[in-house]
């Protein structure tokens, strides 16, 4: 039966109660031959603080993977950069 081990974990908050992690995998099988991948995830809290997956990929420990996804995610982070800001929503006026 394969053993799966985390190598490495960073996860950060976002929202009310959303998170998102992103872990280096070791699984081992029976006959003692490890492999690392990556997993990144997105999930919540439960009240009581649990924390769920709700949503994964995994990816090959391979450097082409890697920096097709880090190339990738620099475009999408520079077109959000490059959005101008939300304006601010009204406040609410106070009924007497």
């Amino acid at each position: 039966m394969a053993e799966f081990e985390t190598v490495r974990s960073e996860a950060r908050d976002f929202g009310t109660a959303g998170f998102i992690a992103v872990e280096r995998k070791r699984v081992a099988n029976d006959n003692g031959q490890a492999n690392e991948f990556l997993l990144i995830a997105r999930g919540f809290y439960l009240r009581d603080g649990t924390a769920r997956r709700r949503n994964f990929v995994t990816l090959p420990d391979q450097a082409e993977v890697l920096e097709f996804l880090i190339a990738a995610l620099g475009a999408e982070l520079a077109a959000v950069k490059a959005q101008p800001p939300a304006p601010a929503k009204p406040k609410a006026k106070a009924t007497a």
